[in-house]
């Protein structure tokens, strides 16, 4: 500070200072917040472990969902197969009815014979 008269120690009051101060205001708020800095670590490194435990629930889920609709589409086919058996099965129910009516009349027949025979 090289302020020869009382005039400009006057005028460097009325036009350093302030700016020195206001300077001086942003340096403490600098400083605040670089003390508040652990807060903000320690929220990052939260923020960080809740990311990697999201990322592995929703990578599960995702393997779940891909299971899932495996699923279905073997349930589907199973049901497709079902129906074809159902429709089998009535097939083959027809087929022993008819039969049991072939083995009334061949037995039927079968009788007459014995009966004509033993006559």
């Amino acid at each position: 500070m090289q302020c020869k008269s009382m005039e400009s120690i006057c005028q460097y009051i009325k036009t350093q200072m302030p700016a020195q101060m206001e300077h001086a205001q942003e340096q403490t708020e600098i400083l605040s917040q670089a003390m508040a800095m652990p807060d903000l670590k320690e929220k990052l490194r939260l923020f960080e472990a809740e990311y990697e435990l999201l990322h592995e629930l929703h990578n599960r889920l995702v393997a779940d969902e891909v299971h899932i609709m495996e699923l279905d589409d073997v349930k589907e086919q199973m049901t497709r197969t079902n129906k074809l058996m159902v429709e089998q099965l009535a097939i083959c129910h027809g087929a022993i009815y008819s039969l049991q009516q072939q083995v009334k009349k061949l037995s039927l027949q079968v009788d007459q014979q014995q009966e004509t025979i033993a006559k």
